[in-house]
């Protein structure tokens, strides 16, 4: 009575899959060691645990010998290096959104807009419709021809002289702390400072100065502080 055949090396398709994998492991470390494409890298360790685990299915049955113990070398190694560059593909955003530096005064965002009565603003996205609680910025009153803050003027608003700049609304909010300014008290051109709902800084120039209950025209611009 014949005994079944033993592990060896000369089972085909162990000999191709240990190449195979070895082959990926190789290409894949080298890769990585002197910083090669990223999808290459994953690629070729996916391929070294993909031909570790056809291995050790082949061998399946067997007693665990030298060719088994190759096959988990293919897959421990294959893996390590895959999940190396997961872990360094997914870290990249995060790591530079952390380092992006926050710069004071820079510019959100510049936008027109139309408010009719009851109308409210959010200054950062030019959303306008309906209260935003913790996003809407301003509230515009058309019987009254008031521009408030939203939150009934919970936020500091201002008009001011001349065209502001970051600092110029910053200094004139630190002095000046009003729930609203009358639109018709202003002139077409003039300007406003407020505080939004995310503490950054707004400049509002009012296009022309409504009459009645005809709608407010308005550009603005947003910092950040």
């Amino acid at each position: 009575m014949s005994e079944a055949p033993s592990s060896t090396w000369a089972d085909r398709p162990t000999v191709v899959l240990a190449g195979l994998g070895a082959v990926a492991d190789v290409a894949a470390v080298a890769q990585l060691v002197t910083s090669g494409s990223r999808e290459g890298i994953l690629v070729a360790g996916l391929l070294a645990v993909l031909s570790g685990v056809i291995g050790l299915i082949v061998l399946s049955g067997r007693p665990l010998r030298a060719p088994g113990f190759v096959m988990i070398a293919l897959i421990v190694t294959g893996a390590g290096v895959a999940g190396a560059m997961i872990e360094k593909i997914i870290g990249e955003p995060a790591a530079a959104a952390a380092a992006e530096p926050v710069t004071p005064g820079k510019v959100l965002r510049e936008g027109e807009a139309t408010l009719k009565d009851q109308d409210y603003l959010d200054a950062e996205t030019g959303m306008i419709g309906e209260v935003r609680p913790n996003a809407s910025d301003v509230w515009y009153v058309s019987p009254y021809r008031s521009l408030w803050t939203a939150g009934g003027g919970a936020l500091p608003i201002t008009a001011v002289e001349g065209v502001p700049d970051s600092a110029a609304c910053a200094d004139a909010l630190a002095v000046r702390d009003y729930a609203l300014v009358e639109v018709g008290t202003m002139k077409a051109g003039g300007w406003a400072c407020a505080r939004t709902a995310e503490d950054n800084l707004l400049a509002i120039r009012i296009g022309e100065v409504p009459e009645g209950d005809e709608p407010l025209r308005i550009s603005y611009v947003v910092w950040r502080v």
